[in-house]
């Protein structure tokens, strides 16, 4: 009778894990933690995708992102919105058009984010020449003057 053929233990004896065991495990890892973090963000950045979309669709080629939270876990910090998006005219100089990109942004988080959640807006616009320096324009509007503003309406 023949010994059965046994798989090829995944310590030899010197007590090492073997190459292909370790790469395995590895990729498995790998593959896992990329997935929690996947996972993660989706649904960190999920109440987010309404109003990230209607200011794409407002603003072409503005590449937004949206973030919300507050900075530190206390209770007495106020949550906080931020957007960040990218404009085709200078923000340093033209006041009129900074200041209609960030109303018509206000307007747009007023319809996409439930009135109350958050209570301060915060609004970077910026424009990037190529190879340049990044000019940048930041605004901190209080989220309690648009649900003013909107019942005085």
């Amino acid at each position: 009778m023949s010994p059965a053929i046994s798989p090829r233990p995944a310590r030899n004896r010197s007590g090492a894990v073997s190459g292909p065991v370790v790469v395995v495990v590895m990729v498995a890892f790998g593959a896992i933690a990329t997935g929690a973090l996947w996972v993660y963000w989706y649904y960190h950045s999920a109440p987010f995708i309404p109003l990230q979309r209607a200011i794409s669709a407002e603003f072409p080629r503005s590449s937004p992102r949206v973030d919300g939270g507050r900075r530190r876990m206390h209770k007495g910090t106020p949550s906080e919105i931020w957007i960040i998006m990218r404009v085709e005219f200078d923000v340093e100089s033209d006041e009129v058009a900074s200041a209609a990109a960030v109303q018509r942004v206000k307007e747009l988080a007023h319809e996409h984010l439930t009135p109350g959640d958050y209570d301060l807006l915060h609004v970077r616009l910026y424009r990037g020449d190529p190879e340049q320096f990044l000019h940048k324009r930041d605004v901190d509007i209080p989220l309690g003057d648009v649900d003013s503003e909107a019942a005085a309406a």
